[in-house]
């Protein structure tokens, strides 16, 4: 059994949260593991970092470390798997913990949205807000 779980530091324009959803969810099928989307790292607007994740195999991903290329930023949107969360504190804590977890098997799902806007910090909100300022939408 899992769950989806969406950070709202990010946004896509339009309709694309659905299709995202959508990608993430046939990763989950085929994975049957927690399963992460990501946008790569070129292909995003607010974002200051240098990147969270890498592929490794087979969809595979993890947490980057100081070799990795081709790096790619998480959107925030996963679907994990109930069973990790069993045993854990009640109290709040970090999924970073289970990103940190090599003996956790996680997936990432390379999205196919762009923008990606980044608003989590007043940086990223203030490129974002510069960026929509730019466009016109017949839809949203």
């Amino acid at each position: 059994e899992a769950f989806a779980a969406v950070n709202v530091d990010a946004l896509f324009l339009g309709n694309a949260y659905l299709q995202e959803m959508r990608r993430l969810v046939a990763l989950y099928k085929s994975v049957r593991d927690h399963a992460l989307l990501l946008q790569p790292i070129n292909r995003q607007t607010g974002y200051g970092g240098s990147g969270d994740f890498y592929f490794t195999d087979n969809a595979r991903i993890r947490l980057k470390d100081a070799d990795a290329d081709k790096l790619y930023v998480f959107t925030g949107m996963q679907i994990l798997r109930r069973d990790y969360f069993v045993g854990k504190p009640r109290a709040a804590w970090s999924l970073k913990k289970l990103y940190q977890d090599d003996t956790q098997h996680k997936y990432g799902a390379v999205s196919g949205s762009y923008p990606w806007l980044h608003v989590g910090d007043p940086p990223g909100l203030l490129r974002a807000n510069r960026y929509v300022a730019g466009k016109q939408f017949t839809h949203c």
